[in-house]
């Protein structure tokens, strides 16, 4: 089956896990549409920040979601969720920046690449430790 879900048998407390997912998405529009001056100045480049969120974002529900088209279906919500975030920001005292959305993007890309990779499983790692210490 192409959209399989990852089994509550492989990934312990399955609803926990998308509801921490949920709050990651909800500390990035805090921080997308926050007024500029009520957040932390970051150092490093502002694009590698966008990038990389949307790549931990991607990463993260790509463990929760193994199939080929809810990954699909995860990039382009993460996709268009970073492009709706610069148009709702100027009505926020922020400004609208395509190369933010462009960045977003790539990270969402990257975080789908890593879907391949040995991170790919932290989640269920992290979860079976859970369901062996509080089983």
């Amino acid at each position: 089956m192409i959209e399989k879900r990852l089994s509550d048998a492989t990934l312990h407390c399955r609803r926990w896990w998308f509801v921490f997912g949920l709050s990651l998405i909800m500390l990035l529009l805090y921080g997308s549409l926050a007024p500029a001056k009520a957040l932390p100045q970051l150092s490093g480049s502002d694009k590698a920040w966008h990038a990389g969120t949307y790549c931990i974002l991607m990463a993260y529900f790509s463990q929760l979601y193994s199939g080929v088209r809810a990954r699909a279906l995860v990039a382009a919500a993460l996709i268009a969720l970073g492009i709706a975030i610069e148009f709702i920001q100027p009505y926020v005292d922020r400004q609208f920046d395509w190369l933010d959305a462009l960045a977003n993007s790539i990270g969402v890309f990257a975080g789908l690449a890593l879907t391949s990779s040995r991170f790919s499983q932290i989640i269920t790692r992290v979860s079976g430790l859970f369901r062996h210490r509080f089983g």
